[in-house]
């Protein structure tokens, strides 16, 4: 009888098992490769394509080490890039354009103030809309005759150019660590914004 039991208890078990296997295997997502596993280490990356997007403005996309890797930096987050140019290394942040979800490529933009994307229609925004929508440049290095700001975001900045702390504005933050934590964060809570109305993504 016993034995009869653990034959029926073995029988029935088989096939629950089994299933329960293949569902797990089809809805278990893999994790897919990441290429930065440790910010320690600097990965080389092959150019695979260079793509026009504007005057002064490229797109370049870099292959990962395989088909299967994705980059694995956090939204919002960005990378340095180096590379020898003209017999000097040459070291700048960007951040990725490309999803993180992407597969086998990375992409990054590389643009300069003489082409500022959307400038155009962010100009005719301001120019429609003077009342409701306000806008102001700041570039790491200015050409002759700019009338924005020149250099990090600082608490004057601040001060002149965004809505002051009493009219409660959602204050929006996008770029490089550093700038977020040591220029706006800081200068924003001196002119008084306070910190659950400032977010970063």
């Amino acid at each position: 009888m016993g034995a009869q039991l653990s034959t029926l208890g073995h029988v029935v078990l088989s096939p629950v098992w089994f299933l329960y296997s293949l569902l797990m295997k089809l809805f278990q997502r893999s994790r897919p490769a990441i290429t930065l596993e440790n910010p320690d280490i600097k990965y080389p990356l092959r150019l695979i394509d260079k793509e026009i997007v504007s005057h002064d403005t490229r797109r370049f996309r870099f292959a990962l080490p395989s088909p299967q890797h994705i980059l694995g930096l956090p939204v919002g987050q960005h990378i340095y890039l180096s590379a020898r140019i003209d017999g000097n290394l040459v070291i700048r942040p960007y951040t990725p354009v490309s999803s993180d979800d992407d597969k086998g490529f990375v992409d990054l933009v590389i643009k300069t103030e003489k082409d500022i994307l959307l400038r155009p229609e962010l100009e005719e925004l301001r120019n429609e809309h003077s009342a409701r929508f306000k806008l102001w440049y700041t570039v790491d290095k200015a050409p002759e005759a700019w009338d924005y700001s020149q250099g990090f975001v600082n608490e004057e900045m601040i001060r002149d150019h965004l809505p002051p702390p009493e009219d409660e504005p959602l204050v929006l933050m996008c770029g490089p660590p550093p700038m977020i934590q040591y220029a706006c964060l800081p200068n924003l809570e001196r002119v008084g914004h306070p910190k659950d109305r400032c977010f970063t993504f």
